[in-house]
């Protein structure tokens, strides 16, 4: 956050708003809340900065101008929505088109949004080759991942290396 909000501060437009977003699982061991007001006051930045506990991210994301994220499915979930991402790791989806390549500094002045039609691509290609549909949190879910993972598991050749 720090790293962050140091960039923002230095080289974001002078009427730009930061949105800070706590992750849903987060543990809540640390007192994010404390954290960022004290990061607000180093940096001069009183009345630019919002923290969220929670949020409904397709309303948030339609009204942002830019997503930063270190790896999470924020990020894909902007880039699928045409806002401008710059991700501080190297998730999947930070590609030349999708995401923001320069130096987090730029980005707080750049509007290119990713392309439509090389994410529709991406997507499909992770969809169809790489994912498997269910989840951990439920008996349903977790039943549906491993009778799903059979596509994934018993060829002899990945989906991923037949496309290649």
């Amino acid at each position: 956050m720090e790293f962050v909000m140091e960039s923002f501060a230095l080289h974001a437009p002078g009427e730009a708003r930061l949105v800070i977003k706590n992750h849903p699982l987060d543990a809540g061991l640390i007192d994010y809340r404390r954290v960022i007001t004290g990061l607000e006051k180093k940096f001069a930045l009183s009345g630019r900065i919002d923290y969220l506990e929670s949020g409904d991210l397709d309303k948030l994301l339609s009204f942002a101008r830019g997503v930063v994220t270190v790896n999470s499915t924020l990020g894909f979930l902007s880039v699928g929505m045409g806002c401008p991402t710059v991700t501080l790791s190297d998730p999947i989806y930070n590609l030349l088109g999708l995401t923001f390549q320069g130096p987090l500094d730029d980005f707080w002045q750049d509007d290119g949004k990713p392309e439509a039609e090389l994410f529709r691509c991406f997507r499909n290609t992770v969809i169809h080759t790489t994912q498997v549909n269910g989840g951990f949190y439920s008996r349903a879910g977790i039943r549906m991942a491993v009778n799903n993972c059979r596509r994934l598991l018993e060829p002899e050749r990945s989906p991923l290396d037949e496309l290649l």
